[in-house]
């Protein structure tokens, strides 16, 4: 049996580090809008799924705008969460922090993969995808 030399060893393992970094078939960005009734939600965070249910996680700007980077392509569901402010740790007498940006409520659904009804066949490359929220009044 041939013994394999250790440049051959070195450029192999190199080859397959490389591979499982960048992946065989590409990623997929998606970016867009997250509304409430048709308003821009002004915080919170959108949470994707991929088809390796992967996740990946973007804040939500002031003016409702979201962008994920590096999803499989596939099946992506969202979910979409606010929280109210809560004293800080540092010092839980001190003012309440908005950490993820000025609260407003939203229906519990979209905090929910199974319910929020948010998804896209996401291809390769960047897509968008607007989250329009419905309030349950």
């Amino acid at each position: 049996m041939r013994r394999l030399d250790k440049r051959t060893v070195r450029l192999a393992l190199s080859a397959i580090t490389l591979l499982s970094l960048v992946g065989c078939g590409g990623t997929g960005n998606v970016t867009g809008k997250v509304t409430l009734d048709g308003a821009p939600l002004p915080g919170g965070v959108v949470i994707a799924y991929d088809t390796q249910s992967q996740t990946a996680t973007a804040m939500i700007g002031r003016d409702g705008t979201y962008t994920i980077a590096g999803l499989t392509p596939g099946k992506v569901e969202f979910v979409v969460q606010t929280s109210p402010a809560a004293p800080s740790i540092l010092d839980p007498k001190g003012p309440k922090k908005e950490a993820w940006g000025p609260y407003v409520k939203i229906p519990l659904r979209y905090a929910d993969r199974a319910k929020s009804g948010l998804s896209i066949d996401l291809k390769k490359g960047k897509q968008e995808m607007d989250l329009a929220l419905q309030d349950e009044k």
